[in-house]
């Protein structure tokens, strides 16, 4: 039968650094090996010889213990979501503690996670397929059962090991991750987590790291009447430690696919209302953005995003990719949005709109994610504006845990999901030639081709991408045919041009002599494909203020049997 160890944080708290020293999210298995012969030690007279003999659990069981544990890496781990947030207390956030050193006296500032909520759902656990035998099961059991903490002493712990039932393995598949294979690929690896696992010898290292910090014969003491700081075990007891990847599986490929963005960060925003008098409390006032002001919003965000990330920042946020070809590039980047008050947002998600949507590509590296996260969390309180003239906004608190999958409130009964781009979506392309002649590009052809750029990663994955070896524009054809079939996932009502008196106000690049052409459709999308409620945008300016797909609820009734609005002609 499958056997598990839960781990439930009893301040839902956790404090812990790496092997390299920097904060980490999770207790690794490693260092739940490492707290497991710690207590072995201490509560179990491992190795002793002052505990007497009858009381005492073998020695030889105990090394059977931490064998089993080398040998044998968990085949999944369920995580809570590991993103920081400064308001909830069912996810992790990050804050300063100040503690007292004896040689310095100033503050030391370390990282601290306020972490997992008092739920079920909010356990850490490790899951293996198969227990291993009767005595070892019962003795780590006894084992979990003594550990006070993991990590520093500030983040007590309660530890369960027991043995489930073979249909509830893996326990919360959705927020599981499976021991990762041998698939070495780019997209395999950006969406893997590695963890560090004691491997064979580990016990032996950590003996001898141990004899070589606590020798049996005590030093003399030394000038300073003892105050030197109390000696730890190094950091650098890891030749047999191993770092084994964990992915999260389930979806197939074209599946994960459909879903373009699949985390978000929320940063709200208010304005900041001037005052004559700059010695007066401040005072705010609901940020009401005109659809014209979107693009330049995001842009100004975009901006202080990567001055705030620096050196390094991810191609996925600045959009700039070094020796890659175009072909080869993600289909979509990190993308920004502005949310309005009015919108209808999941109320579950409990957001303090207006503010900034930051919406992430579903394979963008977890590294780059807790990085952008780190950016976000810093840019409370910080003023922004785009202009001179424009207002002035005070960034607060940022949330970065949004599921962009559950973003729109559910389709009340009896109605059916459409969809339209707001503000609007701008043209990607000029109009393009039909190779045979016989056809026009029109409004549809556009919307058809921004979702075939969109979904661009769900195509090639199907292979529809058409011939690679023909010119661009029968490419062009080739992808708005795909979507346009009638056997894709999407349907196009009512696609038309709208016109706007600053067509400029709509985008921020674009390429030379094309012109600037809004667009605007209702859209659908096959119920079976999981988008009902996702964070969606297409367009020339998707990833930036543009382009965002708003739900538009329509009863029912109003629609013909093919799913169309009977408005529409």
């Amino acid at each position: 039968m499958p056997f598990v160890i839960s781990a439930e944080f009893l301040m839902h708290t956790y404090q812990g650094a790496g092997d390299t020293g920097n904060p980490e999210c999770y207790p690794s298995p490693e260092r739940l090996y490492r707290s497991l012969v710690s207590v072995a030690y201490g509560a179990f007279g491992f190795h002793s010889d002052y505990v007497q003999q009858e009381s005492r659990v073998p020695d030889s069981q105990l090394e059977a213990v931490f064998q089993w544990l080398e040998a044998n890496p968990p085949d999944w781990i369920r995580l809570p979501l590991h993103m920081r947030d400064n308001r909830r207390q069912s996810m992790i956030v990050y804050r300063n503690r100040g503690s007292y050193d004896r040689k310095k006296t100033k503050s030391v500032s370390a990282m601290s996670s306020v972490a997992y909520g008092d739920t079920q759902d909010d356990l850490l656990i490790w899951q293996w397929k198969r227990e291993p035998v009767p005595e070892i099961a019962d003795l780590i059991s006894r084992l979990c059962w003594e550990i006070p903490y993991l990590g520093e002493a500030c983040t007590p712990v309660r530890i369960t090991a027991t043995v489930v039932n073979e249909d509830a393995f893996p326990i919360d598949p959705k927020h599981s991750l499976g021991i990762g294979d041998e698939d070495l690929s780019a997209g395999m690896m950006s969406s893997t987590l590695e963890f560090s696992m004691p491997w064979e010898g580990h016990l032996r290292e950590l003996q001898k790291g141990y004899a070589s910090v606590y020798p049996k014969k005590p030093s003399a003491i030394r000038g300073d009447g003892g105050e030197e700081e109390k000696k730890v075990l190094p950091n650098t007891l890891i030749s047999c430690v191993r770092q084994i990847g964990y992915i999260r599986p389930g979806m197939s490929p074209e599946q994960e696919a459909l879903h373009p963005w699949t985390l978000g960060l929320f940063i709200p925003a208010r304005v900041i209302v001037p005052q004559k008098n700059s010695d007066a409390p401040r005072q705010y006032e609901e940020w009401k953005p005109d659809e014209s002001t979107l693009v330049a919003w995001s842009v100004a965000m975009h901006r202080m995003l990567i001055r705030q990330w620096g050196y390094g920042a991810s191609p996925m946020l600045t959009g700039k990719y070094q020796n890659i070809d175009e072909s080869e590039r993600p289909a979509n980047n990190v993308a920004i949005q502005v949310l309005a008050a009015d919108m209808p947002v999941n109320p579950d998600l409990n957001l303090e709109l207006p503010g900034f949507l930051l919406m992430l590509p579903q394979d963008m590296p977890a590294e780059d994610v807790g990085m952008l996260s780190d950016v976000c969390e810093r840019l409370r309180g910080k003023r922004l504006f785009y202009s001179r003239r424009s207002q002035t906004l005070e960034l607060g608190v940022a949330d970065t845990t949004i599921d962009l999958e559950s973003l729109w409130q559910p389709v009340g009964k009896g109605y059916t999901r459409l969809w339209s781009p707001y503000p609007l979506c701008m043209r990607e392309t000029r109009r393009i030639p039909d190779p045979s002649g016989s056809r026009k590009w029109g409004a549809r052809e556009s919307i058809a081709l921004a979702i075939a750029h969109t979904w661009r990663d769900y195509f090639t994955y199907l292979d529809v991408d058409g011939d690679k070896r023909s010119d661009k524009e029968s490419r062009y054809w080739q992808q708005a045919d795909r979507v346009l079939d009638g056997d894709g996932f999407a349907r196009i009502y009512g696609a038309d041009i709208v016109t706007r008196a600053h067509m400029g106000d709509y985008v921020h690049k674009t390429q030379p002599g094309n012109l600037l052409v809004g667009l605007t459709a209702m859209l659908s999308f096959d119920v079976h494909s999981g988008l009902d409620r996702s964070a969606m945008a297409v367009g020339q300016s998707r990833h930036l203020g543009g382009g965002l797909l708003v739900p538009v609820d329509v009863s029912t009734q109003l629609l013909d049997e093919t799913g169309k609005p009977k408005w529409i002609r």
